[in-house]
């Protein structure tokens, strides 16, 4: 169960890309779940060996995870930006 080693070792090693769609997602947010799991199908759509089955640029522009807005998602890392000097 990858869940339950990352809480005892806070490491994880997937055997696809699919298992990080389950990590941590019943403690994360809707949003940042959501955008896990746009970002890993972006991923295995881009790293296809069929090259005939492999995502098209014009399909990776209108991806999700390429389309949507995160300047209003609670995900963002510049809400609380450092103070200067640190």
């Amino acid at each position: 169960d990858p869940q339950k080693y990352f809480t005892i070792t806070r490491s994880c090693r997937f055997r696809t890309l699919g298992n990080g769609k389950i990590i941590k997602q019943e403690i994360d947010s809707t949003n940042e779940a959501s955008e896990r799991k746009e970002c890993i199908e972006l991923l295995k759509a881009l790293l296809n060996w069929d090259a005939n089955e492999r995502i098209m640029p014009s399909e990776i522009l209108a991806h999700p995870f390429i389309t949507v807005d995160y300047s209003s998602s609670s995900t963002c890392l510049i809400q609380n930006p450092a103070p200067a000097g640190l």
